[in-house]
């Protein structure tokens, strides 16, 4: 757990060691809840996210017409149970578009119903961004119901996000602007390295 934790911080950044004990607690409340028995593999496979890959780490994610913006890391050996969503959107930085909205929606129903899941992390690839807010030039192309559907959308994810069973962390390296501090604060725990 200390390792993931670390992972998360940059040298400078001493909040990991409170944010340790914190987790500690939290998954210590929630334990009676767990199972860590039949870990499920998102619907539509495994596979790898070549910009992201470690040897050591296996790599579940959605599969989209488009790209994937949002994946999922479920941690091995010491560290199992926990999983990180990263968002990797890097053009947009990490806007929240409506690619990227439906993947981390359909991330969010699998992992709501996952009881091997600990703790989840939400992670930024993007450096310097943990998330933009949301994609304006794609809204800019949207007529009024679609745009309408589209915040309704959002409302969704966050709520979902609110509502996980198994605590939640923001590990934000950088800025969260709009709908990415909704996000942000959505989750039980956040951590800001400098």
């Amino acid at each position: 757990m200390t390792a993931v934790l670390r992972r998360l911080a940059v040298p400078r950044c001493s909040l990991w060691r409170c944010l340790a004990v914190s987790l500690r607690e939290t998954q210590r409340l929630y334990h009676h809840v767990l199972n860590r028995d039949g870990t499920r593999v998102l619907a539509g496979g495994r596979s790898s996210l070549a910009a992201c890959c470690r040897s050591e780490s296996r790599w579940q994610h959605t599969e989209a017409q488009e790209s994937v913006e949002v994946d999922l890391k479920r941690l091995e050996g010491q560290d199992e149970g926990i999983a990180e969503v990263l968002m990797c959107r890097h053009r947009a930085r990490n806007a929240l578009g409506l690619v990227f909205v439906s993947q981390m929606r359909e991330l969010m129903s699998t992992l709501s119903n996952d009881s091997a899941v600990r703790v989840v992390i939400f992670r930024s690839l993007v450096p310097g961004v943990f998330c933009a807010g949301a994609d304006l030039k794609e809204r800019a192309q949207m007529n009024n119901s679609e745009s309408d559907l589209f915040v309704h959308g959002l409302r969704s994810l966050m709520t979902q996000i609110a509502l996980l069973p198994t605590p939640t962390i923001a590990a934000m390296d950088g800025v969260a602007l709009g709908g990415g501090l909704e996000l942000a604060l959505a989750c039980d725990l956040r951590t800001a390295c400098e």
